[in-house]
């Protein structure tokens, strides 16, 4: 797209969109492997939410899947509650990141997303990125990408759980979480 089409649909857009384009996180994001074309494609289906504020839920356990939400600035949770009603945290999602993969299977959130700060989201419509995704193997392949990081993610998880004692098992959580932000502060940082 020419600068100035964006420009003008910024400006029909209210002005404050960041489209993928621009975005400072397009490198960690579902844009990193699009060409400009595909970008544009991508970037007409995106809608760009209000901030969330903290402790408000992106989608509650149970309900249906529509889109998935990729994590632009802010610290979104994902939780499920236990038979007994405790809050059992299953993730954290940080900028970059895309929340709803799990929902992709039965259609149905497993889980709840709830913001732990002000953040801001692009929600993706499913359906028509599941299409979309289907006419463009660029699409098609950072999705899968993204989803195997979603899965070593959780076995990274079940790792750290099966730790014999609490200091190994916190000891290993911060510094999980610590590649995490640098990964997240960076595009350049290799997140092996």
């Amino acid at each position: 797209m020419i600068p100035e089409k964006r420009i003008i649909r910024r400006i029909q857009s209210g002005g404050c969109a960041i489209h993928c384009q621009d975005c400072s996180i397009s490198q960690l994001c579902i844009p990193f492997t699009l060409n400009e074309h595909e970008l544009d494609q991508l970037d007409n289906i995106i809608e760009r939410k209000k901030p969330i504020q903290k402790g408000q839920t992106l989608f509650k356990a149970g309900d249906e899947l529509k889109s998935l939400y990729a994590i632009r600035s802010g610290t979104i949770k994902s939780y499920t509650i236990t038979e007994q009603g405790d809050e059992q945290i299953t993730g954290f999602h940080l900028a970059g990141d895309l929340v709803g993969f799990d929902a992709i299977g039965s259609g149905h959130h497993p889980s709840f997303a709830q913001a732990l700060e002000t953040s801001m989201v692009c929600e993706i419509p499913f359906e028509t990125l599941d299409d979309l995704s289907g006419k463009m193997p660029n699409l098609r392949q950072q999705m899968m990408r993204l989803m195997s990081g979603e899965i070593k993610g959780d076995q990274d998880m079940i790792l750290l759980l099966s730790k014999k004692n609490a200091e190994e098992r916190l000891a290993a959580f911060i510094y999980n979480l610590s590649r995490r932000f640098a990964n997240a502060a960076s595009p350049l940082v290799n997140s092996a």
